[in-house]
């Protein structure tokens, strides 16, 4: 029974092991806003480490406020410092502004470097399917 029983702790060793060497990194990145196109944004998500943003970006994303705003909702009441969103435009041509347009972005930017500041957040799977890491 002890030999059964210490075969069985080593499996489960071996598979915990197995699956930290698989697991992605969740300092293994970073990620900022570099565009916008209509209602989409464009990420940019970099390997740590690769401070010359010349390089290729590991992956590229877009994602619209709406997104944000869903992964904020999920996130909120386990990670609450993390930055506030901007407001929502409850007018149509106020989405428009060029001010306005600019503060949402900066602000949306902010978030997303909080989000892979912090790698308890990271660790999200909530933030890792927003980020592309999982499918």
């Amino acid at each position: 029974a002890a030999a059964a029983a210490a075969a069985a702790a080593d499996g489960a060793a071996a598979k915990l092991e197995a699956t930290r060497l698989t697991a992605t990194p969740v300092d293994a990145f970073s990620a900022q806003i570099v565009g916008q196109s209509g209602k989409c944004y464009t990420i940019e998500v970099y390997a740590a480490g690769q401070h010359n943003k010349d390089l290729v970006p590991v992956w590229i994303l877009t994602k619209r406020y709406k997104e944000f705003s869903a992964l904020d909702l999920e996130l909120r009441q386990t990670h609450p410092g993390l930055p506030a969103l901007p407001p929502k435009s409850v007018f149509f041509r106020r989405t428009f502004k060029r001010d306005f347009i600019d503060d949402r972005k900066n602000r949306l930017s902010a978030y997303l470097s909080a989000l892979v500041a912090d790698p308890s957040v990271v660790a999200e799977p909530s933030v890792q399917k927003f980020l592309g890491m999982t499918c």
